[in-house]
């Protein structure tokens, strides 16, 4: 069950694209931890909604889920606005349009098959024509 959640959740988030997580770590980590939570609720032999009707570990699952994205947000926004202070967050415009491997190494991290947009995520129409391409 935690597979297909993480990948309904990543195609979610990189249609959307509202945030930019390259790696997908939110979609995977984030997304898969919170359904492993509470799935534990509901599976677990020992308290666990299917085997014994009661709803008290899955409340105690959820809560223990939340708990944990409201540390991580609160966390990740204590650590963002430290770096903001210290450190430019983004890279110049052309840097990302021509990769930022690119300029810094002098090589590509990317298929030299598949062409990335500015952004780094390529495009429903973009994968269909590199594949017709391998």
């Amino acid at each position: 069950l935690g597979a297909p959640w993480c990948f309904a959740t990543v195609e979610l988030m990189n249609r959307i694209n509202v945030v930019d997580d390259t790696l997908d770590a939110f979609g995977l980590h984030g997304s898969g931890g919170i359904a492993g939570a509470i799935l534990t609720g509901i599976f677990a032999v020992d308290g666990g909604l299917i085997y014994t009707g009661s709803f008290l570990l899955l409340g105690k699952q959820i809560a223990g889920a939340l708990a944990g994205v409201a540390f991580s947000a609160v966390g990740t926004a204590i650590i963002v606005g430290a770096m903001k202070l210290l450190l430019k967050l983004r890279i110049p415009e052309e840097q990302e349009v021509g990769g930022i491997d690119q300029h810094t190494h002098g090589e590509s991290y990317h298929s030299p098959i598949k062409k990335y947009p500015a952004g780094g995520r390529m495009t429903e129409s973009e994968s269909e024509e590199s594949d017709a391409v391998c």
